[in-house]
């Protein structure tokens, strides 16, 4: 047809059904199509655009995942910018609540209210570092880049490539580990009551 492009050949529906069905070529086609609404609103939304190239990411995977839950076709515009609606909205929530690595000195007065003196301080520390030779490498490494080199949640789940939520289990499970070994299990943080 003269003055139609081929991507308009295909209804929202008929590239949805293929979709569905596991073609991403199908799908691929159904993100051009709306990619510049897309990338438009998410723009408007977030400033940093490297956080807005991840958001965009963010909404073809969540839409991709949940295409089997779009009930009305016709409607997949709206429904693909309510997933950016929702992934900005995450954006700014994970930029509220980033957990910080803990400064030296309340590092050093949460060693000392659990009754370690100066003089056992470099002891625990080595135990700390030995104990961290017995965890796995990846927890090891979690660790490192939290405690020692001062990345926070968030960078570190993006350098890893997964999710805030599987950083969060994975220190907490490395710290466990820890704890039980230099038997400070019965010791509670204060970020362990909120």
């Amino acid at each position: 047809m003269k003055g139609v492009s081929w991507l308009e050949e295909f209804t929202d529906e008929w590239l949805i059904q293929r979709s569905i069905q596991g073609d991403q070529q199908a799908f691929s086609l159904l993100c051009q199509r709306y990619e510049s609404s897309v990338t438009r609103f998410i723009r408007y939304q977030v400033n940093d655009t490297v956080a807005r190239e991840d958001i965009f990411q963010e909404t073809l995977l969540t839409s991709w995942r949940n295409l089997n839950t779009l009930n009305k076709p016709d409607k997949f515009k709206s429904w693909i910018l309510q997933i950016a609606r929702n992934k900005c909205k995450d954006y700014y929530r994970r930029q509220n609540h980033v957990d910080q690595p803990m400064e030296d000195e309340v590092l050093e007065y949460r060693i000392n209210r659990h009754g370690v003196t100066h003089q056992k301080k470099s002891s625990l520390i080595e135990r700390v570092l030995e104990e961290m030779e017995e965890i796995s490498p990846a927890e090891k490494q979690l660790l490192r880049y939290f405690y020692f080199q001062g990345m926070t949640v968030a960078e570190v789940a993006v350098k890893n490539g997964v999710p805030i939520g599987t950083i969060k289990s994975r220190l907490h499970t490395a710290r466990q580990h820890i704890r039980r070994k230099l038997d400070l299990n019965n010791e509670r943080s204060p970020e362990d009551e909120q």
